[in-house]
């Protein structure tokens, strides 16, 4: 995991933009299956993301249980996602 996470430091801005592209062009399960994960979830976001708008995270927190929910206002703050996920994974 850290391996990935200093992975993600070193990728550009426009690289981050095409990975997230790529992930929005998979369905998600329906709300109900969402509604059923027991494990710990983080979701990231950020404010300006034209793929994953902010309303779908918060929406996406509703409804998994055990979720936590970031949301970046700036690109200092996403810079800190690396960060973010380390402490998630180091908690679980």
């Amino acid at each position: 995991v850290l391996g990935m996470l200093d992975g993600l430091k070193l990728m550009t801005r426009q690289t981050l933009d095409h990975l997230f592209r790529a992930a929005a062009l998979n369905d998600l399960p329906s709300k109900q299956q969402l509604a059923e994960l027991t494990m710990p979830t983080l979701i990231l976001a950020w404010h300006g993301d034209k793929t994953h708008p902010i309303e779908t995270a918060i929406q996406l927190h509703a409804t998994i249980p055990n979720s936590t929910l970031h949301i970046a206002d700036s690109i200092d703050e996403v810079n800190e996602w690396p960060e973010l996920i380390s402490e998630f994974c180091l908690c679980l």
